[in-house]
């Protein structure tokens, strides 16, 4: 009898585990890499196409709860040389073809069998037909952009995570990193060592931990089988109680990380550091993974990497406009924003959709503007087999565990074999929607969002405004207005007449018409700040009121009454004042209308 071929696409941990155990079962799989040897993203490439580790890149997890069952990681070892290493004991590497690039999956007319389209090593195309496919191609392929308004008028140099590999090409340059996960971690400590200055944005926090406890164990080594079998049960029961505790023990770890740099050693300064630095106040880890990092909390305590405000937009030939207005001066900008698990190469498939959203084709999803910003969720019964061809088509790069991905995925490719191998019953065509429909909506709790960004004329007039090298004060002497209002007007927090419309337009050589389109018709006043604010200087406004509120208010009350100061009928003035020793004093005017309380 004629053995079932298998084509395994891909040659990371996953395709790896993958083919040995098809084999064992005695399947004719063969794996097909694109890349020239075993590894994955951990086998290192200068082809900037690839998603690649860098030369300073370390393993977030350790190796006793990393590796193979059956090849244990050896001391010292580098990840792709461990890989390559398990191939060759398990004779497989006769049943690997490199360098050869898959760009297409589709069922025969006949619907018996997958004809695979590819790229051989020179360049030739082949179609060759295989009864099954497995998907063993990662997370980390398609970068993923951010929207990037005023990009043609940035002249430095741009580009994602996926495309940098070394520091030397920026010496000497400004570079802001965007991004808080892993890569834009090790991204910003690789460019300190050459870069002038290096400035890392993000929106939001992110828990940071060290690979270490202070006793010198490997932080993973916490996470013991049946804490994790406790966490698991607690997720699917009571899930607001498991994101409590673990997000509160994890950010007691990173203050007490932070706490080894502080010079008192104190945890309040540590604490208190954190915050003003936006990292505790991240997304719980039910939304997103720590950045797990040995040297960045002092990067940052020695400034090597300055944190700053979220990506906001490119407002001249080396500008950047932040998320809380703030305008920065850079060369590069390296975007760390994460990748796209999409499966191009198989677009007729239907498996995107779940959260009880319609079933359709991963070509749909990128193309149909109507269900572009929805979830994109693959429904896959137990995270593997797709609604439609479960006993032929598996998929193993959808896999996110809260331990190794490696023991994981050699454990689902152990499952997959036997399940083909009809040692195990095969999933019914219905049991993968109802199954995958249930265990989506059970986890689909949306991550909160970012603070509210700015309005879409904000990056127009910071560019232009950057562009004619104007301040705030020429701009509200043309206006006749104050700075302040001149400036809520960029903001989108003050409304702007036609005679400052006018104004501005001439001022900044905007087309009027340009500008009447991008300016709201009615400012949206608590748009661009968050409670309580982020930024610190924005922070020391929120201080002072909680200081001196009800000192305010005593006061207001003994000489007006009862009743509020109106910030309708309002103006406010910032000036600044030298005092006789030479030290700048910030002056803050604030004048409003006293409304009394009606009596009723």
């Amino acid at each position: 009898m004629e053995k079932t071929r298998i084509a395994i696409i891909g040659l990371g941990p996953a395709g790896l585990t993958a083919l040995k155990c098809l084999r064992e079962e005695g399947f004719d799989a063969v794996a097909l890499e694109r890349r020239g040897e075993v590894g994955g993203l951990w086998s290192y490439s200068a082809d900037g196409s690839y998603t690649s580790v860098i030369g300073e890149t370390v393993s977030n997890i350790s190796k006793f709860v990393s590796g193979f069952s059956d090849f244990p990681v050896p001391k010292g070892a580098q990840m792709a040389e461990y890989m390559q290493s398990y191939a060759r004991n398990f004779n497989l590497e006769p049943y690997m073809h490199f360098n050869t690039t898959v760009t297409h999956v589709k069922r025969n007319p006949c619907n018996t069998a997958w004809t695979i389209t590819l790229t051989t090593p020179s360049g030739t195309h082949q179609s060759l037909h295989f009864d099954k496919v497995v998907f063993g191609t990662g997370s980390e392929r398609l970068p993923l952009w951010p929207s990037l308004p005023g990009r043609q008028t940035f002249a430095g140099q741009i580009l994602h995570g996926q495309s940098y590999r070394s520091p030397e090409a920026f010496a000497g340059k400004r570079v802001l990193v965007v991004g808080m996960g892993n890569t834009a971690c090790d991204v910003s400590l690789s460019l300190t060592r050459h870069a002038s200055r290096v400035y890392q944005s993000y929106r939001r926090g992110r828990t940071v931990l060290s690979r270490y406890l202070d006793n010198g164990l490997p932080t993973d080594t916490l996470m013991t089988w049946p804490l994790l079998r406790l966490k698991y049960f607690l997720d699917a029961k009571i899930p607001s109680l498991s994101r409590l505790v673990v997000d509160t023990l994890v950010k007691r770890k990173m203050v007490s990380d932070a706490a080894r740099e502080e010079t008192s050693k104190s945890k309040a300064s540590a604490r208190k550091r954190l915050r003003t630095w936006r990292l505790l106040d991240g997304p719980s880890l039910s939304h997103a993974h720590p950045a797990v990092q040995e040297d960045f909390l002092s990067a940052l305590y020695d400034e090597r990497v300055v944190p700053v405000s979220g990506f906001r937009a490119f407002v001249g030939p080396d500008a950047v406009l932040l998320e809380d207005g703030t305008v920065i001066h850079v060369d590069a900008v390296v975007f760390c924003t994460g990748y796209s698990n999409g499966f191009r190469i198989m677009p007729e498939l239907e498996m995107d959709g779940s959260c009880r959203l319609p079933l359709r084709t991963a070509l749909d999803a990128e193309t149909d503007e109507t269900t572009r910003s929805q979830p994109h969720l693959p429904r896959l019964y137990q995270m593997m087999f797709p609604p439609k061809h479960a006993s032929s088509i598996a998929f193993l790069s959808w896999m996110a565990p809260q331990q190794s991905v490696w023991t994981v995925a050699e454990l689902a490719s152990t499952a997959l074999s036997q399940i083909w191998a009809s040692q195990t019953a095969t999933p019914t065509p219905n049991t993968p929607h109802q199954t995958n429909t249930h265990q989506n909506d059970a986890h689909h709790n949306p991550r909160p969002t970012a603070a509210p960004s700015l309005p879409s004329s904000s990056p127009l007039l910071f560019s232009a405004k950057t562009a004619k090298n104007l301040t705030f004060s020429q701009l509200a002497t043309v206006l006749h207005r104050s700075e302040v209002a001149t400036a809520a007007i960029f903001y989108g927090q003050a409304r702007a007449s036609e005679e400052d419309v006018s104004a501005l337009a001439d001022a900044l050589d905007i087309p009027r018409a340009q500008l009447v389109d991008a300016l709201p018709a009615f400012p949206d006043r608590g748009r661009s700040v968050e409670m309580p604010p982020r930024d610190p200087l924005i922070y020391r406004l929120f201080e002072v009121v909680q200081n001196y509120g009800y000192a305010y208010k005593a006061v207001l009350n003994e000489k007006f009454g009862d009743g509020i100061m109106s910030g309708v009928c309002f103006s406010t003035d910032v000036q600044k004042e030298t005092d006789k020793d030479g030290a700048d004093w910030a002056v803050i005017t604030m004048k409003g209308k006293w409304l009394p309380f009606s009596r009723f």
